[in-house]
């Protein structure tokens, strides 16, 4: 399992500012730098390979990861990158201390900020590492076809990342610390993300427009 992190993860004020529309940056700014003092951006991952590609999902080393979707996007590759990312615990506990309401929000925003630039920070590391041009993700439990069960198939595929990077799959399939992500990383010609198949009107985090045909699939 290889390991990633971030020695110094650089937090936009203008961008949370901006997203948050909140006009009093120096409220901002300080909660930027409190949560920026905290903040542990890190990743496990493993470079895998796909056994077999069946009608309902497809294996990748031993683990049948069940999503039409997913193994239509699969179809002509064969190495791919699961993934956990994490911004660490310790930003859960600063917001779980903080009894100002819109204090918590904001500091949760700013986490949500924070995983983006990790995960960006991510993509250029693998890409440099395994010499990829271009790659998409899907992740499970935003989209209907791969649903939020699909966590455990990730997390066999990445025994000890709790003791690499302390996240954890709780029974309720819940991530702890709760800013976490896991999916999988695959190379590709077309950039695909799964926004493109999410019918969601109302969402500040989406990346690409609905396309109804890919939803189809």
């Amino acid at each position: 399992m290889h390991l990633f992190g971030i020695d110094t993860l650089k937090l936009n004020l203008a961008h949370v500012a901006k997203r948050l529309r909140v006009f009093d940056r120096q409220h901002v700014n300080r909660l930027v730098k409190l949560a920026g003092g905290v903040i542990a951006a890190q990743g496990a991952y493993r470079a895998c390979f796909v056994e077999d590609k069946g009608e309902t999902g497809v294996t990748i080393e031993g683990v049948h990861l069940r999503s039409r979707v997913l193994r239509d996007h699969l179809n002509a590759v064969g190495r791919v990158f699961p993934f956990v990312m994490t911004a660490g615990a310790a930003v859960d506990a600063l917001m779980e201390e903080t009894t100002d309401l819109l204090d918590k929000y904001i500091l949760g925003e700013i986490a949500n900020h924070a995983m983006r630039e990790t995960r960006r920070a991510f993509e250029s590391h693998l890409c440099a590492r395994f010499a990829l041009e271009k790659i998409s993700s899907m992740t499970p439990g935003s989209l209907e076809d791969w649903p939020i069960e699909g966590q455990r198939d990730l997390f066999a595929l990445l025994p000890g990342v709790e003791a690499s990077i302390g996240v954890r799959l709780t029974d309720n399939l819940l991530m702890l610390p709760r800013r976490s992500v896991a999916g999988l990383y695959f190379p590709t010609e077309a950039t695909f993300v799964n926004c493109q198949i999410c019918p969601r009107r109302l969402c500040d985090d989406r990346k690409a427009p609905y396309v109804e045909e890919k939803a189809r699939v």
